[in-house]
């Protein structure tokens, strides 16, 4: 390491960097974890480390004097405290940068460190992954790659798998393990050990556990034993198998060919003192001890594992045992190599060559270095362009702006455009178009738009598609965010309707002939059907949309952005906001048509395919400290300060169903001032002829005005009771009484004699035998329901439902008019 990469000159602002990591023992990773604080660049980066795991770290006082701070957090706090120790030492110190090596807790709190006021950039190293696919690159890859800004993994094989994942290839960065060839691990620089005895000598280094599989190692000391090559293994590592391995080692008879050593913080003079290494493992990514054995000129004998071939079989000169468990085949390997010393020779030679020519811990350093530099300049690129201020208000007007219809009396053509944003998704692209091309109603075009992909892949999935029929593809010069892209596209079709779909999701084959069916016999104030979303990847649950309630989308976008929508909506003006880079803008796009007054209708059933990979950084705008949650009420005034009035029409406390009398009808100067109630939280649906002005709905059938009513509670109402409905409190009294029981029971309203009491005062035995009942009153599901009944006569209705619930056992509240 030259001096000006461990400088810290004063005058240069440096860059704080997290590193996590479980903690720093004795083990290849740990050696990792110690030359990558060697060897970024402290001109640059100021990095600090913590440790999240109880360990006896035995090799992290060899970090202190690289990191700015160093915390074993087990050794100071309980686990309770851990993630808000590290999210807070991330805000106090500035931390732009989280490096995360093999920590659980690290990548858990991604979500968490995605939602600060200032997000840092996150990269995810790894060395390895289990067969079974259990451990950290699946982890990792499937649960946060939405939060991860870069994977950084040391061999092309580990690079294949994270694909596997569904990782994007530009998320993928390749940085082979370096080693110090030509300092720590120089053999002319390192002296042996003396006390070794008579060789040759066989080095196995590692933990004595399952994955280094050393009882396969015993088997092959039978077979070399069995052949007389004389040899001494050299077991430097502890291990939960020890006992076993040492007890079995008597039983075969070859524990006199073993010598047993502690783990070692002299490894460079243990690669100095024996002829080879060995190791059997069941897997490994790439080990640090191949580098360091490489680097030192000891020939290495391993299993054919991706890996190891991918290191040691680029000159095939080293042996590698396929396979991984053939004794014969490791025996004939160790024995040719401790009887040809020439051989020995070469393949070390050359192994080290290869050493200092490609793998050093110079290039490692300064290809880290270089990563975060590129991924800070790509954070801050995305904050300049979110710097607009998605929060300022749209110019609409404080006054709702005109009413915007869809009149159907002619249907417009079935003609249909699917725009496809795409970013960074080429290994999705192509399904998601197959499945446009494959619907029952083929669309008129499909319109891809490019925002500024960078990555190999995407490139090229877009070039093939480019060539397909029906398709077109747009490119954006700088990368703009979804509601430029779709923008973009919607400037370039002229088809009766329009349906996005993101990149990486999938049509169901009959979306769009159902869906266009579906808007084609809606009323002229519905402009779009919004989707049910049956999930794929991470999770397959079917999610049904509720029914379109302004209310309910003020605080929750239900209405996904795969809708279809009429081609009116944006001839009209309204268009997706660039302003929002990061957060909702389908969210603000059906809220924009709300104003116009367009309101949707979800479809009948599953339209396409939502893919989920765990987290995304759209879920921070929900949680974090700038929720866009705060930025829509902003962004819609003429909504969001009409919250009374919309919850009394969408989602009203009270529905009061009004219903004419056998002998009474109900007028205007009964009702009296009824706008003027102390709660507005309800509204009118009238079942009456005359001169009653609904808030809702026209006369209708009595059934039919119920089933309209979208209150929490149902009232509904006879002339009789309009003495009570008349006075300003009737609403507020209404919703309270229900309160005020436990189990929410129906209320009777019924005439009383006398003027005793305050306002629908509860009435005792002898007063409900004397009363007539003029309205009911019940709470909608989980309370109870309106049973079915069937009259002849709309006035009739009260009664019956009376009769009906004593008929049932359901107790009663009446309540006085």
């Amino acid at each position: 390491m030259s001096d000006d990469r461990s400088a810290t000159p004063d005058a240069l602002p440096r860059t704080p960097i997290l590193y996590l990591a479980p903690w720093v023992d004795l083990g290849g990773s740990d050696k990792g974890t110690i030359d990558w604080f060697k060897h970024i660049d402290r001109a640059r980066f100021a990095p600090s480390i913590i440790t999240t795991q109880p360990s006896r770290n035995r090799w992290l006082d060899l970090v202190e004097p690289y990191a700015e701070e160093v915390w074993a957090l087990p050794e100071t706090l309980c686990g309770a405290e851990i993630p808000v120790f590290v999210l807070g030492f991330i805000d106090s110190r500035a931390i732009r940068v989280v490096h995360i090596m093999n920590s659980r807790i690290g990548l858990d709190l991604l979500p968490d460190m995605t939602s600060l006021a200032r997000p840092p950039v996150t990269v995810v190293q790894l060395h390895a992954e289990e067969p079974d696919r259990s451990g950290y690159a699946r982890y990792g890859a499937t649960r946060y790659a939405g939060l991860i800004d870069a994977f950084s993994v040391t061999s092309e094989q580990l690079g294949a798998a994270m694909l596997d994942f569904d990782v994007p290839r530009s998320g993928i960065h390749v940085i082979p393990t370096g080693v110090d060839a030509a300092g720590e691990f120089n053999p002319a620089d390192v002296q042996p050990f003396d006390d070794l005895g008579a060789g040759p000598h066989v080095l196995w280094p590692g933990r004595l556990t399952a994955q280094k599989d050393p009882l396969l190692t015993l088997d092959v000391l039978v077979e070399l034993k069995r052949r007389a090559v004389a040899l001494t293994l050299h077991i430097v590592g502890e291990g939960d198998l020890e006992p076993m391995v040492r007890e079995r080692a008597a039983v075969l008879g070859v524990d006199g060919l073993i010598r047993w050593h502690p783990p070692s913080q002299e490894m460079p003079r243990w690669y100095r003192s024996c002829d080879l290494l060995l190791m059997t493992s069941v897997f490994e990514g790439v080990p640090y001890v191949i580098y360091e054995a490489m680097a030192m000129g000891v020939p290495v004998v391993a299993p054919a594992l991706k890996g190891n071939a991918e290191l040691l079989g680029a000159d095939g000169a080293n042996p590698l045992i396929a396979p991984r468990d053939d004794v014969q085949g490791y025996a004939d390997a160790v024995q040719r190599l401790l009887e040809e010393p020439e051989l020995r020779g070469s393949i070390g030679a050359a192994a080290r060559a290869r050493m200092l020519g490609e793998f050093t811990l110079e290039t490692m350093g300064r290809r880290h270095d270089d990563l975060y530099e590129r991924l800070l300049a790509e954070r801050a690129r995305v904050v300049q362009r979110t710097a607009t201020d998605s929060a300022a208000p749209c110019p609409s007007p404080a006054a709702l702006p005109e009413r915007v219809l869809f009149p159907r009396a002619e249907p417009p053509e079935r003609s249909v455009a699917v725009i496809v944003p795409c970013f960074q998704h080429g290994r999705f692209l192509p399904g998601a178009i197959e499945s446009i091309r494959t619907q029952t109603l083929t669309p008129a075009r499909i319109v891809v738009v490019d925002d500024a992909s960078r990555d190999e892949e995407t490139i090229a999935a877009l070039a093939a598609v480019e060539q397909q029929e029906l398709v077109t593809v747009i490119r954006l010069a700088h990368n703009s965010g979804p509601s430029t892209a779709r923008n973009c596209a919607l400037a370039n079709v002229r088809e009766s309707y329009v349906l996005p779909l993101d990149a990486d999701d999938l049509l169901l084959p009959t979306a769009l002939a159902d869906m266009v069916e579906q808007l084609e016999q809606a009323p002229e104030h519905i402009g779009f059907v919004y989707p049910n979303v049956q999930h794929f990847g991470n999770r397959h649950d079917y999610y049904a949309a509720p029914a379109y309630n302004l209310h309910l989308l003020l605080d929750n976008n239900y209405c996904a952005a795969t809708s279809l929508f009429d081609r009116r909506v944006f001839d009209a003006g309204i268009r997706y906001p660039e302003e929002v880079v990061l957060g909702h803008e389908d969210w603000d796009l059906v809220l924009t048509m709300a104003e116009h007054g367009i309101e949707g209708v979800p479809a009948h059933g599953a339209t396409f395919l939502y893919r989920k990979r765990g987290f995304s950084r759209v879920n921070a705008v929900d949680y974090g400290p700038n929720s866009f949650h705060q930025v829509i009420g902003k962004r819609h005034p003429a909504l969001y300060g009409r919250r009374d009035e919309i919850k009394a029409h969408w989602a009203p406390a009270l529905s009061l169903v009004l219903i004419d009398g056998t002998d009474s009808r109900w007028t205007a100067d009964a009702l009296g001032d009824v706008g003027a109630q102390t709660c507005r939280d309800f509204e009118i649906v009238s079942a009456v002829g005359g001169d009653i002005a609904s808030r809702r709905h026209g006369p209708e059938g009595a059934i039919e005005a119920i089933e309209h009513a979208r209150g929490r509670y149902v009232c509904v109402a006879l002339p009789g009771a309009a003495r009570a409905v008349a006075r300003r409190t009737f609403v507020e009294h209404m919703i309270r009484a229900f309160a005020a029981s436990a189990t929410h029971e129906p209320i009777v309203l019924g005439t009383r004699a006398g003027s005793g009491g305050g306002p629908l005062p509860q009435l005792d035995a002898a007063q409900r035998r004397a009363s007539t009942p003029v309205g009911v009153a019940w709470e909608r599901p989980p309370g109870y329901a309106a049973p079915e009944v069937e009259v002849e006569r709309a006035g009739e209705i009260v009664g019956d439902l009376v009769l009906e619930w004593e008929l049932s056992d359901i107790r009663l509240q009446w309540r006085g008019v």
